[in-house]
């Protein structure tokens, strides 16, 4: 069971460190700065939701709760792991405040990686926020794939899937694809235009109450 330093259980996790007192602090949002990236201290408080969300259990309740695909039956569950800090390059660190997890598929030769980024406030540009963060988890993908025995056959890229958490008061209203925000184009020139559909996971969903993460999100 998941514990803080007072000892009682929380949200029935699987005892694999202590939560300091108290768990969460309130966190400074990544995009309230003028560039979208958050100073130091906001990502000292990111901290908080990056520990919760680094327990398997969390993730994989979160993925099974809210992601009704049929492609999830692919998935091995037994393989999903948290990405070290180290296939993350510096700048995607500090500009997404996000944890990576990546889970092996069934016939594929590459694992899928979930992108997940937290908001408590809702940001009209989200969409083209996380266009950037994929873009620059590709550039870090193909640095390491230049790197001497990073070479790998098969497609290029890894699947990514980009993830919103929202925790705030009210609605989520922004677009969620980015295809949405552009002006119209002729068809074809549309075709030429980025597409990316983030996958939106808002707390004021009625959803969200049967999800045991909860009792330790809604702290944060």
């Amino acid at each position: 069971m998941m514990t803080h330093s007072g000892g009682h259980a929380i949200g029935g996790y699987s005892t694999l460190r202590r939560f300091p007192d108290p768990i969460c602090h309130r966190i400074a949002e990544p995009g309230d700065t003028a560039d979208g990236y958050a100073p130091a201290k906001g990502r000292d408080h990111d901290a908080s939701y990056k520990l919760v969300f680094s327990f398997r259990e969390v993730v994989r309740d979160l993925i099974h709760g809210f992601i009704d695909e049929s492609w999830l039956h692919a998935l091995d569950w037994n393989s999903l792991e948290p990405v070290p800090g180290h296939y993350v390059s510096d700048r995607l660190r500090y500009g997404i405040n996000d944890v990576v997890w990546r889970i092996d598929v069934a016939g594929q030769q590459q694992p899928l990686y979930f992108l997940i980024e937290f908001q408590s406030r809702i940001d009209s540009d989200m969409a083209a926020r996380m266009l950037a963060y994929v873009g620059m988890f590709y550039r870090d993908a193909s640095r390491r794939r230049s790197r001497p025995g990073g070479g790998r056959r098969g497609p290029r890229y890894p699947a990514v899937l980009p993830i919103v958490l929202y925790n705030g008061n009210r609605p989520w209203h922004a677009d969620t694809e980015i295809a949405t925000m552009i002006c119209p184009l002729p068809q074809s020139m549309a075709s030429h235009q980025p597409r990316l559909n983030y996958y939106l996971i808002d707390r004021t969903a009625t959803r969200m109450q049967n999800w045991r993460g909860c009792e330790i999100w809604w702290q944060c």
